[in-house]
């Protein structure tokens, strides 16, 4: 017999609720960001080894609204910094090849980088994670399960 929380239909509800309405509200916020950006989308790189969890983001965002970079690791994700200079990057903090917070804290000592805004979205919820991660340079810090609204309204406050 398998045991299931009382939490996982409350969060499913919660998570469906909060997209439901995002997609009410999104065609309008897609409109006002592509006018201010003059069909210039901004760039977000999404730093997760979990495909499934790349997928609910590249969902929850929407790729007509911004230009989506993916990296499923931190080798991947430091090329696409370098190359593509994101605004933003949505980063796990435990990666297969290497440490998010370290990503973090290179983002942030980068000439060239350190204005990028960071979002670090894990399931690391201890307080002293959080504090780790904003120590390591976070502009905000978000634990998982996430609400994808939460997420929007973060990366809206950022980008502008």
């Amino acid at each position: 017999m398998t045991s299931t929380t009382c939490d996982e239909p409350d969060q499913t509800l919660a998570y469906a609720r909060d997209l439901a309405y995002l997609r009410g509200v999104g065609r309008a916020l897609r409109r006002r960001i592509e006018h201010e950006a003059q069909h210039t989308l901004q760039k977000i790189l999404l730093v997760e080894d979990d495909a499934m969890m790349r997928a609910l983001l590249a969902a929850t965002l929407a790729p007509e609204t911004y230009e989506l970079l993916e990296a499923e690791d931190t080798h991947s994700a430091m090329e696409l910094l370098q190359s593509e200079h994101p605004s933003l990057v949505i980063l796990d903090v435990t990666l297969p090849d290497g440490d998010g917070l370290g990503v973090c804290r290179s983002i942030k000592q980068d000439s060239e980088l350190h204005d990028t805004s960071v979002i670090l979205l894990t399931a690391a919820a201890q307080e002293s994670d959080r504090e780790r991660g904003l120590a390591a340079g976070a502009d905000r810090y978000i634990t998982k399960p996430f609400s994808p609204l939460q997420l929007l309204v973060t990366i809206e406050e950022l980008l502008c």
